[in-house]
């Protein structure tokens, strides 16, 4: 029972982080977006408060030219500049202006990355990505703490149940 609870919490736990971070990547492609609304994302500021938001959420940012080309990245593993992206995320942002997904962002990074995007309104589009292994780091030790937890209740269990039983049977 205490690794179903386990497995039952761990699977809510992620199912929050990995929201919480979907939220978070999102609204920095928003704030980005909004910035290039308002003619500010040519600025050096902006660029600076990009590298920040990257820092902050853990994420590559990245602004791409409308043919997939990156302009400008951020980020521990962001793509560098001149790097094209695939058109089958390309095709998505075409047709509904964003994107959303898991995965390797059509060869762009060598494990899956949960990513977001939005088209800006003078053309191109921002991403933000998060590397998914630290969610399945989070998810493997937690498996693991319950796993040890249930094993450490049933050794316990069995050794109290092994002396009283003893007990019962030796006059």
């Amino acid at each position: 029972s205490v690794l179903v609870w386990g497995m039952l919490q761990t699977y809510v736990a992620t199912t929050y982080c990995r929201a919480e971070r979907e939220r978070l990547r999102r609204e920095v492609v928003e704030v980005i977006a909004g910035a290039a609304e308002a003619g500010h994302l040519r600025t050096e500021e902006e660029f600076l408060n990009m590298r920040y938001m990257a820092q902050i959420t853990d994420a590559d940012i990245y602004v791409v030219t409308g043919d997939g080309t990156v302009l400008y990245s951020v980020g521990s593993s962001a793509p560098k500049a001149g790097t094209r992206l695939a058109t089958g995320v390309l095709d998505t942002l075409h047709e509904a202006g964003e994107y959303t997904g898991g995965g390797t962002v059509g060869g762009l990074y060598p494990s899956n990355y949960f990513t977001s995007a939005l088209a800006l309104p003078q053309g191109g589009y921002v991403f933000a990505s998060s590397d998914s292994v630290a969610m399945r780091v989070y998810m493997l030790d937690t498996i693991s703490t319950y796993i040890m937890s249930a094993g450490l209740v049933l050794l316990v269990s069995s050794l109290l149940a092994l002396a009283l039983a003893n007990r019962m049977v030796i006059p």
